[in-house]
């Protein structure tokens, strides 16, 4: 193991705020332990910027991509001591640029970065590219009879039609919370992207740390209409995995178990997060939620002039 990666380990300990994604716990079950790093600025014995990276080769190339199962990745910067607006934006460029300096070569770069992050600047003078995508968010869940009287008409008239027909029940295996997801799509013609190795890893770290539950609904029979996957950090909760059986897919419990979710974590995190989908019929879902819109950046460079190429050729082809 790295001593940057022991020495951004240590951060994270410090620092709870850092986003569940970018957590060290989170990146040796998404990535494999010791197979993510990350960059570091140090001021004064400080960590005052990191950035966690997952380098895998594909096709022959190197690249820095998302793990699976990973929102959001990106830069942190620590703010300790910086007052007004030119000094921020100033720190800023400065631990940005550090940061960029020391990624490792490679022949793509590719992170979704966390929505407080709004300043790209740096990686454009970079010649990095930005595209905003979106997820949904209930930015405040402290009252959920407020959050419920949010919710569209559609969505409350699906929970009580839901109540009549199931029951929720928590903490479903990960063995068969990953076997309904796998079959769920495969009634759908799709195939799932993660592995059960994977999903294992991660069910049972953040099940370890209280960061994480299964929530399903069952009907009368036995049979099973939907299930989430919720994880947590000490900000938010997201809704990291939804599999839903289309033979089901009518019944409400999708509507239910959202709003089951939101009523668990109330006390314990402040915000509901999607997850986002740039998918049509998801976002209309989900804003329905009474959810409000969260921009992010997904940042990305090509190095390498024949991958450039590869892409180009492919998306002439789509």
């Amino acid at each position: 193991m790295s001593t940057t990666v022991e020495r951004y380990r240590e951060h994270c300990e410090q620092d709870p705020d850092i986003h569940l994604f970018s957590q060290a716990f989170w990146l040796d079950a998404v990535c494999g332990a010791e197979k993510w790093d990350a960059v570091l600025v140090e001021k004064n014995g400080e960590v005052v910027g990191s950035m966690p990276y997952y380098p895998q080769r594909q096709y022959g190339f190197q690249l820095l991509t998302m793990p699976l199962l990973t929102q959001l990745l990106g830069p942190r910067i620590s703010y300790h001591g910086i007052v007004g607006l030119n000094n921020r934006y100033s720190h800023e460029k400065a631990v940005l640029s550090e940061l960029i300096e020391q990624l490792p070569a490679c022949a793509m770069f590719k992170q979704h970065f966390h929505p407080s992050v709004t300043n790209w600047l740096p990686f454009h003078w970079q010649d990095y590219r930005q595209t905003t995508r979106y997820t949904y968010a209930i930015e405040d869940i402290s009252n959920p009879q407020a959050v419920f009287k949010a919710f569209d008409y559609g969505k409350k008239y699906d929970i009580n039609k839901a109540t009549k027909q199931v029951t929720i029940h928590m903490d479903l295996s990960a063995e068969d919370f990953y076997n309904y997801h796998r079959l769920a799509l495969q009634k759908q013609g799709k195939r799932i992207s993660y592995s059960m190795e994977l999903f294992n890893r991660l069910y049972q770290v953040v099940y370890k740390r209280d960061q994480g539950r299964t929530i399903y609904a069952v009907d009368g029979l036995g049979n099973v209409h939907s299930a989430l996957f919720i994880v947590w950090d000490c900000h938010s909760g997201y809704n990291l995995i939804s599999a839903i059986d289309p033979d089901y897919r009518n019944s409400g419990s999708f509507s239910l178990l959202v709003w089951r979710a939101i009523q668990m974590l109330s006390g314990r995190v402040l915000r509901f997060d999607f997850e986002g989908s740039m998918v049509e019929g998801v976002e209309r879902s989900y804003r329905k939620f009474g959810a409000t819109q969260v921009p992010y950046f997904c940042v990305t460079k090509v190095h390498s002039r024949m991958l450039q190429g590869l892409i180009a050729l492919r998306d002439l082809c789509c």
